[in-house]
Protein backbone atom coordinates (compact mmCIF):
# COMPACT_ATOMS: atom_id res chain seq x y z
CA UNK A 1 0.00 0.00 0.00
CA UNK A 2 1.39 3.71 -0.99
CA UNK A 3 1.98 5.95 1.92
CA UNK A 4 1.71 9.97 1.46
CA UNK A 5 3.94 12.32 3.62
CA UNK A 6 3.29 14.57 5.58
CA UNK A 7 4.82 17.79 4.27
CA UNK A 8 7.31 19.76 6.78
CA UNK A 9 7.69 23.60 6.11
CA UNK A 10 8.19 26.84 8.18
CA UNK A 11 5.32 29.23 8.82
CA UNK A 12 7.05 31.72 6.31
CA UNK A 13 6.47 29.53 3.93
CA UNK A 14 3.45 29.80 0.85
CA UNK A 15 1.82 26.44 1.68
CA UNK A 16 -0.79 24.52 -1.10
CA UNK A 17 -3.89 23.51 0.12
CA UNK A 18 -4.22 20.86 -2.57
CA UNK A 19 -1.32 18.81 -3.08
CA UNK A 20 -0.75 15.23 -3.13
CA UNK A 21 0.85 15.13 0.52
CA UNK A 22 -1.74 13.74 3.57
CA UNK A 23 -1.64 16.95 4.82
CA UNK A 24 0.78 20.11 5.79
CA UNK A 25 2.74 20.27 9.58
CA UNK A 26 3.68 24.42 9.72
CA UNK A 27 6.81 24.69 11.60
CA UNK A 28 7.53 27.60 13.54
CA UNK A 29 10.14 29.17 11.54
CA UNK A 30 13.90 28.70 13.63
CA UNK A 31 12.75 26.03 16.02
CA UNK A 32 13.01 22.48 16.21
CA UNK A 33 10.87 20.60 13.59
CA UNK A 34 8.52 17.68 13.12
CA UNK A 35 9.91 14.80 11.24
CA UNK A 36 9.53 15.75 7.49
CA UNK A 37 8.54 12.10 6.36
CA UNK A 38 5.67 11.16 8.50
CA UNK A 39 3.22 8.49 7.16
CA UNK A 40 -0.52 8.46 7.83
CA UNK A 41 -4.04 10.24 6.27
CA UNK A 42 -7.00 11.35 7.45
CA UNK A 43 -9.06 11.34 5.10
CA UNK A 44 -12.60 13.54 4.66
CA UNK A 45 -15.30 13.10 3.03
CA UNK A 46 -18.39 15.17 1.69
CA UNK A 47 -20.52 16.41 3.97
CA UNK A 48 -19.37 14.54 7.01
CA UNK A 49 -18.25 15.29 10.28
CA UNK A 50 -16.11 12.12 10.73
CA UNK A 51 -12.55 11.18 9.24
CA UNK A 52 -11.28 8.19 7.84
CA UNK A 53 -7.99 7.18 9.07
CA UNK A 54 -5.28 5.40 7.00
CA UNK A 55 -2.03 4.07 8.70
CA UNK A 56 -1.57 7.03 10.31
CA UNK A 57 -0.07 5.57 14.02
CA UNK A 58 3.07 7.22 12.75
CA UNK A 59 1.73 10.34 12.43
CA UNK A 60 0.11 10.23 15.33
CA UNK A 61 3.05 8.70 17.41
CA UNK A 62 5.64 10.86 16.29
CA UNK A 63 3.42 13.99 17.15
CA UNK A 64 2.91 12.80 20.25
CA UNK A 65 6.15 12.23 21.19
CA UNK A 66 7.28 15.64 19.59
CA UNK A 67 5.06 17.19 21.77
CA UNK A 68 6.22 15.95 24.77
CA UNK A 69 9.90 16.43 24.23
CA UNK A 70 8.75 20.04 23.31
CA UNK A 71 6.77 21.03 26.28
CA UNK A 72 6.66 24.81 24.86
CA UNK A 73 5.04 23.91 21.58
CA UNK A 74 1.35 23.43 20.72
CA UNK A 75 -0.66 22.61 17.61
CA UNK A 76 -3.31 24.51 15.69
CA UNK A 77 -5.68 22.37 13.27
CA UNK A 78 -6.83 24.01 10.55
CA UNK A 79 -9.96 22.73 9.12
CA UNK A 80 -10.36 23.20 5.32
CA UNK A 81 -13.86 24.11 3.84
CA UNK A 82 -14.40 24.95 -0.05
CA UNK A 83 -16.76 27.61 -0.79
CA UNK A 84 -19.73 26.36 -1.08
CA UNK A 85 -19.34 24.54 2.62
CA UNK A 86 -20.50 25.85 5.56
CA UNK A 87 -17.01 26.92 7.81
CA UNK A 88 -18.65 24.91 10.56
CA UNK A 89 -18.57 21.47 8.88
CA UNK A 90 -14.57 21.94 8.50
CA UNK A 91 -14.49 22.96 12.24
CA UNK A 92 -16.31 20.12 13.53
CA UNK A 93 -13.89 18.17 11.18
CA UNK A 94 -11.12 19.37 12.94
CA UNK A 95 -12.55 19.02 16.41
CA UNK A 96 -12.87 15.25 15.04
CA UNK A 97 -9.35 14.98 14.47
CA UNK A 98 -8.01 16.89 17.79
CA UNK A 99 -10.24 13.91 19.91
CA UNK A 100 -8.22 11.73 17.87
CA UNK A 101 -5.04 13.00 18.84
CA UNK A 102 -6.53 13.37 22.57
CA UNK A 103 -7.50 10.10 22.63
CA UNK A 104 -3.68 8.74 21.45
CA UNK A 105 -2.50 10.55 24.66
CA UNK A 106 -1.97 14.57 23.53
CA UNK A 107 -3.01 16.51 25.70
CA UNK A 108 -5.96 18.64 24.54
CA UNK A 109 -4.89 21.93 26.18
CA UNK A 110 -2.20 21.95 23.45
CA UNK A 111 -4.25 21.70 20.66
CA UNK A 112 -6.47 24.52 18.99
CA UNK A 113 -9.32 24.59 16.36
CA UNK A 114 -9.24 26.96 13.49
CA UNK A 115 -10.78 26.75 9.74
CA UNK A 116 -9.89 28.52 6.60
CA UNK A 117 -11.55 28.43 3.19
CA UNK A 118 -9.66 26.68 0.23
CA UNK A 119 -10.45 25.43 -3.68
CA UNK A 120 -10.51 21.57 -4.01
CA UNK A 121 -12.17 19.09 -5.23
CA UNK A 122 -13.28 15.59 -4.08
CA UNK A 123 -12.48 12.25 -5.64
CA UNK A 124 -15.03 10.47 -6.97
CA UNK A 125 -15.78 8.72 -4.20
CA UNK A 126 -16.20 11.92 -2.57
CA UNK A 127 -13.47 11.76 -0.16
CA UNK A 128 -10.18 14.08 -0.30
CA UNK A 129 -6.85 13.13 1.77
CA UNK A 130 -5.65 16.77 2.54
CA UNK A 131 -8.63 18.72 4.57
CA UNK A 132 -6.28 19.51 7.24
CA UNK A 133 -3.05 21.71 8.07
CA UNK A 134 -1.86 21.50 11.22
CA UNK A 135 0.84 23.97 12.37
CA UNK A 136 3.24 23.84 14.90
CA UNK A 137 4.05 27.08 17.16
CA UNK A 138 5.57 28.22 20.82
CA UNK A 139 3.20 28.25 23.48
CA UNK A 140 1.88 31.92 24.64
CA UNK A 141 1.92 33.06 27.81
CA UNK A 142 -1.76 32.95 28.49
CA UNK A 143 -1.90 29.31 27.22
CA UNK A 144 1.30 28.03 28.32
CA UNK A 145 -0.04 28.96 32.25
CA UNK A 146 -2.96 26.78 31.52
CA UNK A 147 -0.73 24.00 30.31
CA UNK A 148 1.74 24.35 33.30
CA UNK A 149 -1.48 24.04 35.82
CA UNK A 150 -2.32 20.68 33.77
CA UNK A 151 1.03 19.40 35.21
CA UNK A 152 1.03 21.11 38.46
CA UNK A 153 -2.02 19.45 39.57
CA UNK A 154 -3.60 16.29 38.88
CA UNK A 155 -6.69 14.60 40.59
CA UNK A 156 -7.31 10.94 39.23
CA UNK A 157 -11.04 9.73 39.92
CA UNK A 158 -9.24 6.42 39.36
CA UNK A 159 -10.79 2.73 39.72
CA UNK A 160 -8.26 1.13 42.15
CA UNK A 161 -8.31 -2.36 42.48
CA UNK A 162 -7.45 -2.96 46.06
CA UNK A 163 -4.67 -0.72 46.77
CA UNK A 164 -3.57 -0.61 43.52
CA UNK A 165 -4.25 1.54 40.10
CA UNK A 166 -3.71 0.93 36.33
CA UNK A 167 -3.10 3.81 34.65
CA UNK A 168 -4.58 5.34 31.38
CA UNK A 169 -3.32 6.72 28.43
CA UNK A 170 -4.60 10.27 29.55
CA UNK A 171 -2.60 9.70 32.85
CA UNK A 172 0.88 8.08 31.00
CA UNK A 173 0.66 11.11 28.76
CA UNK A 174 0.59 13.09 31.85
CA UNK A 175 3.46 11.67 33.50
CA UNK A 176 5.39 11.55 30.28
CA UNK A 177 4.68 15.33 30.22
CA UNK A 178 5.26 15.86 34.34
CA UNK A 179 8.68 13.62 33.44
CA UNK A 180 10.05 16.26 31.20
CA UNK A 181 8.93 19.13 33.19
CA UNK A 182 11.11 17.59 36.60
CA UNK A 183 13.63 16.87 34.19
CA UNK A 184 14.11 20.86 33.36
CA UNK A 185 13.05 21.68 36.98
CA UNK A 186 15.01 19.65 39.22
CA UNK A 187 14.29 21.73 42.61
CA UNK A 188 10.49 21.39 41.87
CA UNK A 189 8.74 18.82 44.18
CA UNK A 190 6.12 16.25 43.67
CA UNK A 191 3.76 15.73 46.35
CA UNK A 192 1.25 12.84 46.39
CA UNK A 193 -1.70 12.50 48.92
CA UNK A 194 -4.18 9.65 48.62
CA UNK A 195 -8.15 10.01 49.89
CA UNK A 196 -10.67 7.83 50.81
CA UNK A 197 -14.59 7.21 51.08
CA UNK A 198 -16.04 7.00 54.80
CA UNK A 199 -16.71 3.28 54.87
CA UNK A 200 -14.88 1.53 57.42
CA UNK A 201 -13.15 3.09 60.09
CA UNK A 202 -10.54 6.08 59.46
CA UNK A 203 -7.20 4.60 60.49
CA UNK A 204 -7.83 1.55 57.96
CA UNK A 205 -9.15 4.24 55.30
CA UNK A 206 -5.86 6.26 56.75
CA UNK A 207 -3.80 3.38 55.62
CA UNK A 208 -5.87 2.49 52.51
CA UNK A 209 -5.03 6.36 51.02
CA UNK A 210 -1.29 5.99 51.98
CA UNK A 211 -0.49 2.70 50.01
CA UNK A 212 -2.97 3.89 46.67
CA UNK A 213 -0.43 7.37 47.05
CA UNK A 214 2.67 4.97 47.38
CA UNK A 215 1.15 2.84 44.22
CA UNK A 216 1.31 5.93 41.93
CA UNK A 217 4.65 6.67 43.06
CA UNK A 218 5.80 3.71 42.49
CA UNK A 219 4.74 4.53 38.81
CA UNK A 220 6.48 7.71 38.61
CA UNK A 221 9.39 6.34 39.75
CA UNK A 222 9.53 3.37 37.18
CA UNK A 223 8.81 6.10 34.59
CA UNK A 224 12.09 8.02 35.41
CA UNK A 225 10.90 10.45 37.63
CA UNK A 226 13.89 10.73 40.88
CA UNK A 227 12.42 9.27 43.81
CA UNK A 228 13.94 12.50 45.79
CA UNK A 229 11.08 14.61 44.13
CA UNK A 230 8.74 12.42 45.50
CA UNK A 231 6.81 12.46 48.90
CA UNK A 232 3.30 10.54 49.54
CA UNK A 233 0.80 11.09 52.40
CA UNK A 234 -2.68 10.26 53.19
CA UNK A 235 -5.57 12.18 54.19
CA UNK A 236 -7.71 8.93 54.35
CA UNK A 237 -11.10 10.10 54.84
CA UNK A 238 -10.41 13.40 56.23
CA UNK A 239 -10.13 15.36 52.81
CA UNK A 240 -13.95 14.57 51.04
CA UNK A 241 -15.40 16.45 48.12
CA UNK A 242 -18.16 14.56 47.30
CA UNK A 243 -21.19 13.66 50.17
CA UNK A 244 -20.39 10.13 51.68
CA UNK A 245 -23.57 8.94 51.98
CA UNK A 246 -24.01 8.52 48.04
CA UNK A 247 -22.00 6.29 45.90
CA UNK A 248 -21.26 9.33 43.31
CA UNK A 249 -19.92 11.39 46.42
CA UNK A 250 -18.02 8.03 47.60
CA UNK A 251 -16.63 7.66 44.22
CA UNK A 252 -15.50 11.76 43.90
CA UNK A 253 -14.11 11.19 47.46
CA UNK A 254 -11.19 8.11 45.94
CA UNK A 255 -8.65 9.76 44.79
CA UNK A 256 -5.10 10.46 44.37
CA UNK A 257 -3.72 14.42 44.28
CA UNK A 258 -0.93 15.06 42.25
CA UNK A 259 0.66 18.83 43.24
CA UNK A 260 4.30 20.03 42.38
CA UNK A 261 5.62 22.86 44.59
Amino acid sequence: MTHNTIQTVTSESETPLVSNQTSNVINEPGTNSLDSDIKGKFIIKKWETKIREVNSKDFKNKLHTYLINNPDKFITIQGIYKKTEPYTLAERRAEYLKSIFVIHGVDSSRIKVKTKEGAFEYNKKEEYDNGFLIHIDTIPKKIKKVVNNNISRKVLFAKFASNTFEPDNAFKTYVDSLRVFITGNPEKNIAITGHTDDIGNEADNEWVGLQRAKSVALYLVEQGIPRDNITVRSAGETEPIGDNNTTQGRQKNRRIVITMN
